[in-house]
């Protein structure tokens, strides 16, 4: 997602988008499972990020990432998963809170 997005909201006929949460999702001690958790810090140390995109460490909140993810217009989620693909295969998703219509390729 690009600053003109964020600042028209013309993602798809969505709302205005104004505060973009990127979730950093792993476990720091588990070898590539910390990918999230490691992209979201260094984002957060980024004197050029813009002031719409806030970076979170969501490696151990649990439950406690439900008000974060609440008060977002949108959310990214980085993680790693086993895919069963070649290293370096990524798979987006994305969720709409209209009905949470997924959508993977």
């Amino acid at each position: 997602m690009n600053a003109m997005v964020a600042k028209s909201g013309n993602l798809r006929g969505s709302p205005a988008i104004h505060h973009v949460l990127l979730l950093g999702l792993g476990n720091t001690l588990l070898a590539d499972d910390g990918v999230g958790v490691h992209v979201v810090r260094q984002l957060a140390e980024d004197p050029e990020r813009p002031a719409w995109l806030q970076p979170l460490d969501g490696g151990t909140l649990g439950f406690r990432l439900l008000d974060y993810l609440r008060q977002a217009d949108a959310v990214l989620i980085v993680d790693a998963a086993e895919l069963g693909a070649c290293r370096s295969t990524r798979r987006w998703a994305a969720f709409w809170r209209a009905g949470l219509r997924a959508n993977c390729w």
